[in-house]
């Protein structure tokens, strides 16, 4: 997993602050696999007691650009149609 182990707490905690502790954080992509390089962090949230909105991820992602420096984050949910889902479910890793 290439994340420090600063960025892994900053995500947790931000997640933790934003959601409450029902919410799980999956890490999944490139920076998944240590022995590749570049790639943007790619986040999959999951909330156990509802859906999370695109302006909750939206909140989220402004808010680890704040703490975590000017980056590309991807962040997806539960509720996101799209075929991320599917993928960050399979391979993701949670923090």
């Amino acid at each position: 997993m290439r994340l420090t182990e600063y960025q892994k707490r900053v995500v947790k905690e931000e997640a933790s602050n934003l959601f409450g502790e029902e919410v799980a954080v999956y890490l999944f992509g490139f920076r998944v696999d240590d022995s590749k390089r570049g790639g943007d962090i790619d986040l999959f949230l999951e909330k156990y007691n509802g859906d999370l909105t695109q302006l909750d991820c939206m909140r989220f992602n402004t808010t680890l650009q704040m703490r975590l420096g000017e980056q590309k984050i991807d962040i997806v949910s539960s509720a996101d149609p799209s075929n991320l889902v599917v993928e960050a479910k399979r391979s993701g890793v949670q923090l």
